[in-house]
């Protein structure tokens, strides 16, 4: 597999990587580069440059809104879904090595371009600091910052919600199992709930497996009308 002229791809995000090897690890899924260790530890290292530049970018933009609102807001902005829509926004599928299963190829394409969005942040932290990071986290995710006046809720905190106005006791979510290559985990959780049925979900984590799980939830209670 040929590795892109990742040239442009420094002009697309406004940052010239002093190490170029630090971008091109940052930008190999393991999937193509079975010895590429370092993107998912620069992924890991992302995932946590990216919390704390929302959450600086989060207290200038809101100056009113307390704690547990600045919370729900940066929950939904550092998503795997959030993550996506920056990585399409980006064109990131023409930078990145990797090789999608068959049958769900669109799906772990997308998950691979998240993930490779936070391994990005990774290792432009380690090439640069904290400043470049948290410019590219303003630029890029700033028509996210404005989606809704109000704090969103994600599904959880959603789901939560209805079963305390009830008086039901709250979800109790449960691991289930991790299938899938290990470069490449799929993970499932079951919610179980008081006088409803439970639901199963998937996810590349534990977190995202217990999202959908009660997204599945939620959705069953508005089809319902409950």
């Amino acid at each position: 597999m040929t590795t892109p002229d990742l040239t442009p791809f420094e002009a697309v995000i406004n940052y010239t990587f002093n190490d170029k090897k630090l971008m091109q690890k940052a930008l190999a899924h393991p999937s193509a580069k079975p010895g590429n260790k370092e993107f998912e530890r620069f992924e890991f290292l992302g995932d946590r440059v990216l919390g704390l530049s929302m959450a600086a970018i989060l207290l200038e933009l809101f100056r009113d809104e307390p704690e547990g609102h600045l919370a729900k807001r940066q929950a939904v902005l550092v998503s795997k879904e959030s993550c996506q829509t920056v990585a399409q926004l980006l064109g990131l599928e023409s930078y990145v090595l990797a090789i999608c299963d068959q049958g769900v190829l669109q799906s772990n394409l997308m998950a691979i371009l998240a993930d490779a969005v936070e391994a990005l942040l990774g290792a432009m932290y380690l090439d640069g600091g904290f400043e470049p990071c948290y410019a590219f986290v303003k630029h890029f995710w700033k028509d996210l910052f404005q989606t809704s006046k109000e704090p969103p809720k994600d599904a959880k905190s959603t789901l939560q919600e209805w079963m305390q106005k009830r008086g039901y006791a709250p979800p109790i979510y449960a691991a289930i199992g991790v299938t899938g290559p290990a470069h490449d985990p799929i993970f499932e959780c079951e919610v179980q709930l008081i006088k409803l049925p439970s639901f199963k979900g998937k996810g590349r984590n534990r977190r995202m497996a217990e999202q959908d799980a009660a997204k599945a939830a939620v959705d069953y209670i508005k089809g319902r009308g409950k």
